[in-house]
């Protein structure tokens, strides 16, 4: 069997047919058996078997819980921006004539979309704010105040943290992919010493050999 043309769900149905209808099957087994596949080589096979089905599974989870942590970034984002821009908005009207405040507080020029530009930029933005008490209260006079400055703030680190959890869902996934991809080389091993065997084993009953998923060509 050539794994590398199946899917992981198709080389787990595969692998299950010839192991679990050989063991099922006294027909199959008696000649098996003859060959050394007796019940504890067999049970070998399906112990790697299993083994693949439950490190496939967490593989699964840790790829769902990437695109999930993907997911939570992007709404949590969402919603800083809109508070962020809101208040960068208003900035940029308050400060019109204040150059010291435009350098400092960023609001000439594109806002970075990139995470890293944005993430920064808006932080300096809040930051510089809370820590200018002029400031502060100029952006108070147009109805935003330290509070919701810091729960802005709040937001965006939240949207980072957020974004951590993404680098270490993503390293999991990995880590589960290779322990996955491991294990199903050790199955694929095991499972095409079977079939030569089998097929010496089935030679004279090719009905058999299709009973356990290896086709033979008339």
């Amino acid at each position: 069997m050539n794994k590398s043309k199946l899917t992981v769900p198709d080389f787990i149905l595969q692998s299950s047919i010839r192991i679990n209808n050989s063991l099922n099957d006294d027909s199959i087994f008696s000649k098996v058996s003859e060959f050394g596949y007796n019940a504890e080589k067999i049970e070998t096979g399906k112990a790697l078997l299993n083994e693949v089905i439950t490190l496939s599974a967490s593989c699964n989870k840790k790829h769902n819980d990437v695109t999930i942590a993907y997911i939570n970034k992007k709404n949590a984002r969402n919603d800083a921006h809109q508070f962020i821009s809101k208040y960068r908005s208003l900035a940029k009207i308050a400060f019109k004539n204040n150059t010291s405040a435009k350098t400092s507080l960023q609001l000439s020029g594109i806002y970075p979309l990139n995470y890293s530009g944005w993430l920064n930029q808006s932080k300096s933005f809040l930051r510089n704010i809370l820590a200018n008490n002029e400031w502060l209260s100029i952006m108070a006079g147009y109805g935003i105040d330290a509070v919701k400055l810091n729960d802005c703030l709040q937001k965006i680190d939240n949207v980072d943290a957020l974004h951590q959890a993404i680098l270490k869902a993503k390293g999991e996934a990995q880590n589960a992919t290779l322990q996955r991809n491991k294990k199903i080389d050790e199955l694929a091993d095991w499972i095409n010493d079977y079939e030569a065997v089998a097929k010496i084993a089935l030679m004279e009953t090719p009905q058999l050999l299709e009973k356990i998923g290896i086709i033979v060509k008339n």
